[in-house]
């Protein structure tokens, strides 16, 4: 009799054991799960910058062209509007936007452009008269014309355009290329 007693208690054990296994592995599959839906799942944030009368919606696939286009001039009016007082804040400003495998090549450009406005003390404003995005490559592309003045002096106006490259991740871009389109020089002094 006191056998029968043990072998039911260890009858009980035994499927006390394999529930708690059952369910450990429940659990185990539904947080697979669980992680699987939050990995694939699109966040969104909505931003209404200054100067837009409209939301713009980031996504985590890809930027709406209004995002392209509102960060682009941000970083052309930084990148082009230049005295040798502000220079050191626009190459701080840039390379904050740079792509880590990018940085490197951004720094040399921004050196080299500081170097030149210290050294010249020369002044630059850039008016764009277009900005053309493109969610699908991530690329920009604006028009427009460059002021360059020496003291309260413009010495040239030309037409420009600038192509910035892009990559997105996570909802933020990251500037990989910045660079002047060149085409046949168009001097459109007075």
């Amino acid at each position: 009799m006191s056998k029968n007693f043990f072998e039911i208690k260890n009858d009980v054990l035994i499927a006390q054991r394999r529930i708690a296994v059952l369910s450990a592995f429940i659990m185990l599959v539904i947080v697979l799960i669980l992680s699987i839906c939050l990995l694939r799942k699109e966040t969104m944030t909505i931003l209404v910058p200054f100067g837009f009368s409209d939301k713009i919606t980031v996504s985590s696939k890809k930027p709406q062209n209004d995002y392209l286009e509102a960060i682009s001039r941000d970083i052309i009016y930084t990148l082009l509007n230049l005295t040798p007082t502000n220079v050191d804040y626009a190459e701080k400003t840039v390379l904050s936007y740079a792509n880590g495998s990018s940085y490197g090549g951004l720094k040399v450009q921004m050196e080299d452009l500081k170097s030149s406005v210290i050294s010249k003390k020369f002044n630059t404003v850039f008016y764009p008269s277009s900005i053309y995005p493109d969610n699908s490559t991530l690329t920009v592309v604006i028009d427009g014309i460059l002021y360059t003045y020496f003291g309260q002096k413009e010495v040239s106006r030309d037409k420009k355009k600038y192509e910035i490259k892009y990559d997105y991740n996570a909802g933020r871009l990251f500037i990989i290329g910045f660079s002047e389109i060149v085409e046949e020089a168009q001097d459109i002094n007075k």
